[in-house]
């Protein structure tokens, strides 16, 4: 080739004198594992991957409704001289719109005998309450996990491409199983995509 044009096909070919290097960057892979192999056992009941949450590809005018509540919001804390309310407003929605517009990252989960591993995390079964597969009509069944943490009290993890069968046999090993109700904020997310 000439003029100094870079045939993607040949690996090996340099860029002519005077174009700079075109620089290469590695793409990050969502089947590349990033719980350290060196922290998981030989072997372990399950794993599998999933979104970490339903993707929704949403029109440019979707964004009106949250952005309407946010200025109406925004006014009455105007008129009340409530101006933390207004910062607090004002944050939530951007990021409300980042979540939204942001897709979904794809987790990788394992359950072993210390507990379940959720990328580079374990959640050790001690910290684990209880355990209920809940499945949903329309969408991907999900795993919830009762914690003691008083914060996040309820963890959801989405059963994509793994037969629930075979989750809730590798659970009822370690951790007893309990009916849990579905919470209006997990239902709300659903709704919005969250």
């Amino acid at each position: 080739m000439s003029n100094g044009v870079i045939d993607l096909r040949k690996q090996n070919q340099k860029p002519s004198r005077g174009q700079p290097a075109p620089k290469q960057s590695p793409a990050p892979s969502p089947e590349k594992p990033s719980i350290p192999r060196q922290s998981l056992p030989e072997q372990f009941d399950l794993e599998w991957s999933a979104y970490e949450h339903e993707y929704r590809i949403r029109s440019r005018y979707w964004f009106l409704y949250p952005l309407a509540i946010a200025i109406a919001s925004i006014i009455y804390g105007i008129y009340a001289h409530n101006y933390l309310f207004i910062a607090f407003v004002t944050v939530s929605f951007m990021i409300l719109t980042y979540y939204m517009k942001r897709p979904p990252q794809v987790f990788r989960y394992v359950i072993e005998r210390r507990g379940v591993w959720t990328e580079d995390r374990l959640m050790d079964f001690s910290k684990i309450k209880s355990f209920w597969i809940f499945t949903h009509s329309l969408m991907a069944p999900e795993l919830l996990l009762e914690t003691h943490n008083p914060i996040n009290p309820i963890v959801y993890i989405r059963l994509e491409n793994v037969d629930t069968n075979e989750v809730h046999a590798a659970m009822s090993r370690y951790v007893p199983e309990k009916e849990q109700p579905d919470s209006m904020f997990s239902q709300i997310a659903r709704i919005i995509g969250l």
